[in-house]
């Protein structure tokens, strides 16, 4: 069932399938005894400077896992896609971010994730 854009439903699907992104690199962590977040790059971060700016967030190269939903949200929120890759060694997980409109970027050099998570945000009238 495709929900008009701007409903109640249509925010409650949207905020559903954001929080489902937050849920699945939480899940993909919970064994980690450490966890750094980085973004891949500082695209599209200056609604998060904006919006983020009673927090030291955006200013920041890397951060905690608190650091990565707060990016993840607001990456969604504005409409844009966005990719979580996950490696982990000895315990420790290493996150990137990255988020794009057009053209999604590569990884950065060296990095290969054992697990990615995806999000697009949705279409007008699309629900699924």
């Amino acid at each position: 069932m495709a929900y008009p854009m701007g409903t109640q439903e249509w925010k409650d699907e949207f905020a559903r399938r954001r929080e489902a992104v937050v849920e699945s690199l939480r899940s993909a962590v919970a064994s980690s005894s450490e966890v750094v977040c980085q973004p891949c790059s500082s695209a599209f971060t200056f609604g998060w400077q904006f919006e983020q700016g009673h927090t030291d967030y955006p200013t920041q190269v890397e951060g905690s896992l608190d650091y990565a939903f707060s990016y993840i949200r607001h990456m969604i929120d504005q409409g844009f896609m966005v990719a979580v890759g996950i490696s982990t060694e000895s315990g420790r997980a290493t996150v990137y971010l990255k988020a794009w409109e057009d053209e999604e970027p590569s990884w950065p050099v060296g990095f290969t994730p054992v697990a990615t998570v995806y999000s697009q945000p949705m279409t007008v009238g699309e629900n699924q």
